[in-house]
């Protein structure tokens, strides 16, 4: 039957491309990420340095249709990141309360074109 020769041949090739682009948008995300993590850490109150210290990516972590990375501060070094994190009240002499969230809802527009144009460069 005509048209049907090379299916197989046409199916690997999409999987490789899919698995190729997967692996892209996760490094991509990933980088992401980690700039907005570099933008948090020059927000984060200083008094030992611990906590400013703790911050960084994890991911990607891939499920189903979802690439996801995380920005991770505290730990067992600073385990009073999520007190510092929420008090609004606190004066801080360097950094600031929401340090993380901040950065996240400002940069929330910027990151889907962010992850976008590393993909496109990597594939290019």
């Amino acid at each position: 039957m005509p048209g049907v020769v090379g299916v197989a041949s046409v199916v690997g090739n999409l999987s490789r491309t899919s698995s190729r682009v997967r692996a892209a948008g996760g490094r991509a995300v990933r980088a992401v990420m980690e700039e907005r993590v570099t933008r948090m850490k020059a927000r984060t109150p200083v008094d030992t340095g611990a906590l400013r210290g703790s911050g960084h990516a994890t991911g990607p972590d891939f499920s189903g249709e979802t690439i996801e990375a995380r920005a991770i501060f505290g730990g067992p070094a600073a385990g009073y990141a999520p007190p510092v994190h929420e008090n609004l009240r606190a004066v801080h002499p360097v950094g600031q309360a929401k340090f993380v969230e901040s950065v996240m809802l400002e940069s929330e527009r910027e990151f889907m074109p962010d992850v976008a144009a590393r993909m496109r460069t990597e594939l290019a």
